[in-house]
């Protein structure tokens, strides 16, 4: 598995398999680019916060069992084998929205909303990231 990254600052994975004699490569980019997402014109976090949410993904990342390979699911709708991360299917084109968390894909039956924006999480991080800030990390309302 190969990573490109060019000047635009978008993501280009190749994969590469060997078959046979025959050498297979694969482009799929599923990863948007920067400039493709709306961001909020100034930062709404305070530098306290931003020290508080580093830290708790510093102790995350840590925590976390480096695997050799790329975890997969399937797309709901074609079953293709998919990167776990791809917003997009490369074979049947659906879609999902991202986790305003974590940048997963919002898949039936794992994900929340926010009452107040409607912006949704992957039910798990959701849980987490509240009982560490209490607030929708897209709009900043204190939810219960």
């Amino acid at each position: 598995l190969f990573f490109f990254f060019n000047d635009t600052a978008t993501t280009e994975i190749y994969t590469e398999q060997i078959v046979g004699s025959v050498r297979c490569v694969q482009e799929t980019a599923d990863i948007p680019s920067p400039y493709d997402v709306t961001v909020p014109e100034q930062n709404c976090i305070e530098d306290k916060e931003k020290e508080e949410i580093r830290d708790w993904l510093l102790q995350i990342s840590i925590s976390q069992k480096i695997e050799q390979a790329l975890p997969t699911r399937q797309c709901e709708k074609c079953n293709t084998k998919i990167f776990e991360a791809c917003l997009c299917c490369p074979k049947c084109k659906t879609t999902w929205e991202p986790c305003v968390i974590t940048g997963y894909p919002l898949v039936k039956g794992q994900s929340t909303n926010c009452r107040s924006c409607g912006k949704g999480g992957l039910k798990e991080h959701w849980s987490e990231y509240l009982s560490q800030f209490a607030t929708c990390p897209w709009c900043k309302q204190v939810l219960n």
